[in-house]
């Protein structure tokens, strides 16, 4: 899975993906859970709008991209959705994340009802498939829980994450460091995609594993790019997912300083 970025060059605005991570986090305080959106300045926000933040003093509104639309029925039993799909993407995956971990499936009805009751529930967040990859559509909170904190460094703090979550430990494995370094190579040649027109995907890296998954940030630190990553439930669920037993965490340091980082998962 990609922490995917929707940065946009709209009236030279240009935001790092934490800042844009904390845009869509404002906007979700004020109803808005879109985020496959584009971002815009505004003079000022209207308190009725939903779709407009504040951030660092200045004013951003997020307009809805496409045609993929949610419509929540109202409930207390139940989280109930109504989806109206979109072209620009294949394939729709829900992760429903709670205390005891985070749930995935892939969406095949317009009509989703999720099994839990909805004061269980810690966010829930739909991912479409683009042709480039996963890219995280909507997201919406429902309650908050206590994160895992950086821990010094991905090794301790992945220690630390999934012995909160009841699952063993991953152990470190020096043969997907091939599948890292072509990681990498996509993420500083193209940015945050999954497929690469040119070298393919993580499956196209030579690895052999049964089971591969991925997780790739860009941000100005290791706190930040863990804090980013534990934040999104897709992510979450690559790192506390049973199937997984081995790791690989690889990043390099840009002229910019920033981080490109990248976890490598398999059996």
């Amino acid at each position: 899975m990609v922490l995917i970025s929707t940065l946009f060059s709209l009236e030279a605005l240009f935001f790092s993906l934490f800042e844009e991570n904390l845009l869509f986090e404002a906007a979700a305080e004020r109803g808005f859970f879109y985020r496959y959106a584009e971002i815009s300045e505004v003079p000022e926000c209207q308190k009725e709008d939903p779709a407009c933040v504040t951030l660092n003093g200045r004013s951003f509104r997020l307009a809805k991209k496409g045609t993929f639309e949610i419509r929540e029925k109202p409930s207390k039993e139940a989280v109930a959705l109504e989806i109206t799909p979109d072209n620009n993407f294949i394939s729709y995956f829900l992760y429903v994340e709670s205390a005891a971990g985070v749930f995935r499936t892939k969406i095949t009805k317009k009509s989703v009802v999720i099994g839990e009751k909805p004061e269980k529930i810690v966010k829930v967040q739909i991912v479409g498939t683009a042709p480039k990859g996963p890219e995280v559509i909507w997201e919406k909170p429902f309650s908050k829980t206590k994160q895992i904190e950086f821990a010094e460094g991905f090794d301790k703090s992945l220690r630390n994450l999934r012995k909160r979550y009841r699952q063993k430990p991953l152990v470190p494995a020096a043969e997907l460091e091939k599948a890292a370094d072509s990681a990498l190579s996509r993420l500083a040649s193209e940015g945050l995609v999954h497929y690469s027109t040119q070298s393919g995907s993580i499956r196209h890296s030579g690895v052999r594993k049964k089971v591969l998954g991925e997780n790739l940030v860009i941000a100005k630190d290791e706190k930040t790019a863990w804090r980013l990553l534990v934040s999104s439930p897709s992510h979450l669920y690559n790192m506390i997912n049973p199937q997984f037993g081995s790791y690989f965490f690889k990043k390099i340091k840009t002229e910019s300083g920033e981080i490109y980082g990248v976890l490598i998962f398999s059996d």
